[in-house]
């Protein structure tokens, strides 16, 4: 029983993800052409050891993509990466519980756990 309600709540994480991968594949080859750039921009900085031309990173960058779809792109990225390593499990948790009513009544217990006091 335990098998199929959490493969139930995987493949809905799944498809979620899914549907997202096209987004966050064009907006991270974006990210990437773009920190190379820089990347490369800068180590010509580091070696001719002038100061940083702003004006020229900006014109550099700007010549894979404008601003504000560089901006765009990071803040995608940025959305639809996770910040941590529990987020894909949260999610499951998260679907799991949507899926089944019984457990809702439940949920805020997970939550208040006490830890057992040394004894």
């Amino acid at each position: 029983m335990a098998t199929r309600l959490i493969s139930a709540a995987k493949r809905s994480t799944d498809k979620q993800r899914l549907s997202t991968l096209p987004q966050l594949e064009k907006a991270s080859r974006l990210v990437a052409r773009a920190a190379t750039v820089f990347i490369e921009e800068l180590e010509i900085i580091e070696q001719s050891g002038c100061d940083v031309d702003v004006a020229a990173l900006w014109a550099a960058l700007e010549e894979v993509a404008p601003r504000a779809a560089l901006s765009s792109a990071a803040v995608t990225v940025v959305s639809l990466v996770p910040k941590d390593d529990i987020s894909a499990e949260t999610a499951l948790r998260s679907a799991l519980a949507l899926r089944y009513n019984t457990v809702k009544p439940f949920l805020y217990l997970l939550g208040e756990s006490r830890r057992a006091s040394p004894g």
